[in-house]
């Protein structure tokens, strides 16, 4: 069961990303197009195809890695919800797909540390989008709205996070004991 899981969580997570990687690596080519998209480009995939890497050579190290990037990726949530930066795009949104990606690589072998930091990733965007909402809680906004890109991007994170994080519950499940047939009886 554990295993099934597991597999079934990274086949989620790569037919996610595969669509969200289309999606953002579209959106760069219209906008800003030409070198720069390249660029842009390679500043998404090749902290994907890497982390991946690292990912399956050396998972302790992926794994601390990856929090780290996560850590990172909050840090800048948080600033962006408190002091309108110029950026453009959405850079909470892609980081959490760009994180999320080599977590899922990880959790074929690592359910609980991929399980866990891929719950944190999809957090972080929701976290952002709190942050904007308690802002403008006086202006009369709705409230919280997870439809924009960030939330777009958290939800189906943290689904395959509660998945990875299932997989290795399951895991800890101790395998049936064989049944004891009755022997014959000595006399």
């Amino acid at each position: 069961m554990s295993t099934l899981l597991r597999r079934g969580a990274f086949a989620v997570m790569m037919v996610f990303g595969g669509l969200a990687l289309g999606f953002i690596l579209g959106t760069i080519a219209e906008e800003p197009g030409g070198w720069a998209a390249v660029v842009l480009s390679a500043v998404v995939l090749v902290p994907i195809v890497s982390l991946s890497v690292v990912a399956v050579r050396a998972p302790e190290l992926a794994t601390r890695i990856l929090a780290l990037g996560v850590g990172f990726l909050a840090a800048y949530a948080v600033v962006e919800a408190l002091v309108p930066l110029r950026m453009a795009g959405p850079v909470v949104a892609v980081g959490t797909v760009v994180l999320a990606v080599p977590m899922a690589v990880l959790g074929l072998r690592h359910a609980r540390e991929a399980g866990t930091l891929l719950v944190l990733d999809g957090l972080v965007p929701v976290l952002g989008l709190a942050l904007v909402a308690l802002q403008h809680a006086d202006e009369g906004s709705r409230g919280l709205h997870l439809g924009d890109s960030s939330g777009v991007a958290g939800v189906p994170v943290l689904f395959v996070g509660a998945l990875f994080l299932l997989a290795w519950v399951a895991g800890l499940q101790p395998a049936a004991a064989p049944r004891r047939t009755a022997g014959p009886r000595h006399a």
